[in-house]
């Protein structure tokens, strides 16, 4: 019997089931670092206009508009004045509940990892690595598109939503996918094809850190002034 060894088929198959899922997974654990302050904003901006107040920019700021809320409305001023880029240290310091709600966004992808990955023995016996696979890649997209969406609706509570479902996704598929390729790779490549799920992992590591300087993707108002980078990224 001829000895098996790397094809092309069995390299695509694998790239496709390790770049899908942990380039995915170590991309979103850094996403939020980057365009933090810009994220931050947009929540305290929903949250100001919730209050009915009207979030100071850096323009408004100039009339005064941060201390006529502090004057007028103090409890509106965590929420709706205008933070210089010295200050932006602060944002989340002077606000607790805001801090709050950062920590959740932040953590709660964890969460759902952790419940996802008690659950993935189930979901694998129930419909196989390859059923799984479509399961928790419709699971990934639906909390992206979840996520993606909050700006839109103007709900920042869709980042808790989405950022858990994309951890029920995640916390499965880094089980179920180094299972799937041992068992698609013969023994004589398996080591080799083995290390590339960690190799996808640290490359969404660096394209998300990449992607969130401030020159590229992680920046509140973009080049032609439009607060449209952070949202695609």
């Amino acid at each position: 019997m001829a000895r098996q060894g790397l094809t092309a088929t069995l390299l695509f198959a694998v790239l496709v089931a390790t770049f899908g899922t942990w380039f995915p997974m170590g991309y979103i654990i850094v996403a939020m670092n980057g365009p933090q302050t810009a994220v931050v904003n947009w929540i305290r901006s929903v949250h100001c206009a919730r209050l009915g107040g009207i979030f100071c920019t850096e323009e408004s700021s100039l009339g005064g508009c941060s201390d006529n809320y502090t004057e007028q409305v103090p409890s509106l001023d965590l929420w709706c004045k205008h933070y210089s880029e010295e200050e932006e240290t602060n944002i989340l310091g002077d606000n607790p509940e805001l801090n709050t709600f950062w920590a959740i966004s932040s953590s709660f992808l964890n969460v759902g990892g952790l419940i996802s990955s008690f659950a993935c023995t189930a979901i694998a016996n129930k419909f196989g690595l390859k059923g799984a696979f479509y399961i928790l890649a419709a699971l990934y997209i639906t909390g992206t598109l979840t996520v993606c969406l909050a700006p839109l609706a103007g709900l920042f509570e869709m980042l808790v939503v989405g950022r858990t479902i994309i951890g029920l996704s995640l916390g499965s598929m880094c089980i179920i996918a180094p299972l799937y390729t041992a068992e698609l790779t013969p023994p004589s490549v398996r080591g080799a094809l083995g290390t590339l799920p960690i190799v996808t992992y640290v490359l969404g590591f660096i394209v998300a850190t990449s992607a969130g300087f401030p020159m590229a993707l992680g920046t509140e108002t973009g080049k032609n002034g439009h607060c449209l980078e952070w949202k695609i990224y």
